[in-house]
């Protein structure tokens, strides 16, 4: 029953989204699903997520929230082709005000590896848990590595008037004078308008 379940969705997904490619190993609408991969494909750039899991409380919805346990992805490789455009005038960066009617609850997000255009990772060991209810963002934990940086943050965004922030970071920076380094860092102000504290260690 459940892989009937499975097809027949999956097959509605692809037929809206004919550039989808889905590869599902396992699963049901009621818990979540395991993909071997995933691949997103349009002109000038291929997507591909590999060893993806799903898992959900679809339950939450009587509360009027959308509850992801998990969503845990192995890797993501991203391929674009060089693009020729035209030099643009630089916009002012203008946010629209967002109020969700169903909150969000993810309690955890992980990526083991991104890539962009490059057998080497550009981001590794990611890791996300957050809540979204109407208009305000809370960042419980959001770490992980990139080239020469490991970070730890958490604050909170309200996603209207400009987008206002408070943020907590700790950023790990490679050694100097074979002394290790790091910044804590506390931004304020809005996204377009950012404050930003910085202790150094």
């Amino acid at each position: 029953r459940s892989e009937t379940v499975n097809r027949w969705l999956f097959e509605r997904v692809q037929g809206l989204e004919p550039r989808l490619e889905l590869g599902l190993q396992s699963g049901h609408l009621w818990r979540g699903w395991d993909f071997d991969r995933i691949v997103w494909r349009d002109q000038g750039i291929e997507v591909v997520l590999e060893d993806l899991r799903f898992a959900w409380s679809p339950d939450c919805l009587l509360a009027a929230r959308l509850c992801i346990d998990e969503l845990d992805v192995e890797s993501i490789r991203v391929a674009t082709e060089p693009v020729e455009e035209e030099p643009t005038e630089r916009a002012e960066i203008a946010l629209p005000d967002i109020r969700l009617p169903v909150g969000i609850q993810i309690e955890q997000i992980r990526l083991g590896s991104l890539y962009l255009n490059s057998p080497e990772p550009l981001l590794t060991d990611v890791e996300l848990a957050a809540h979204l209810r109407d208009s305000e963002l809370v960042i419980h934990r959001f770490h992980g590595t990139g080239p020469d940086l490991a970070w730890q943050m958490s604050g909170d965004i309200r996603l209207v008037n400009g987008w206002p922030l408070r943020l907590d970071a700790q950023l790990d920076i490679p050694p100097v004078e074979e002394q290790p380094w790091a910044l804590d860092l506390r931004l304020g102000g809005s996204v377009t308008e950012l404050e930003l504290e910085a202790i150094s260690e």
